[in-house]
């Protein structure tokens, strides 16, 4: 039996499925509980429930236009101050870049968004150690044949 109390907890949100699966299987390795959904309101309802050691948001889950990744930052600076937050996008720009940094995200993202890119934001928000090996929590670096294949795209 696992002992999950070390764990750290993760919310990843983003609409689309194949996201979510890779970064799913990304992260299965490391000690971590991870937590999924596609929807604004599925998230605030986790949030809410939960306790997250950081949410990884996509800005846009209706569509072109909308912007529920930023919902989801102001009730987490809200509700959850010790929650850090990384916000990813597609579509992004300066002035989206600047709103995300002033509402307090912890790390702000354009797709797609390489593996190591993401280990090192999980790394430096505390989330997974790099310096340990495998089996003790850290981070494999060795690339796998699937390696390729987790880099995401919107």
């Amino acid at each position: 039996m696992t002992d999950t109390t070390a764990k750290k907890r993760i919310l990843i949100v983003d609409d689309e499925p194949a996201i979510l699966f890779a970064l799913r299987m990304l992260f299965k390795r490391q000690p971590l509980i991870i937590d999924e959904c596609d929807t604004l309101e599925k998230a605030l309802t986790m949030i809410d429930a939960g306790s997250y050691a950081a949410v990884i948001a996509d800005l846009r889950l209706t569509g072109e236009g909308s912007e529920e990744g930023l919902a989801i930052l102001r009730h987490i600076r809200e509700k959850k101050t010790a929650t850090r937050v990384v916000i990813m996008t597609g579509n992004g720009n300066a002035e989206v870049q600047q709103e995300v940094r002033n509402l307090g995200a912890a790390i702000y993202l354009e797709k797609p968004v390489g593996v190591d890119i993401l280990f090192n934001v999980l790394e430096q928000l505390g989330v997974v150690r790099t310096d340990e090996t495998p089996a003790a929590g850290g981070v494999n670096r060795t690339p796998s044949p699937a390696a390729p294949a987790l880099r995401l795209h919107s």
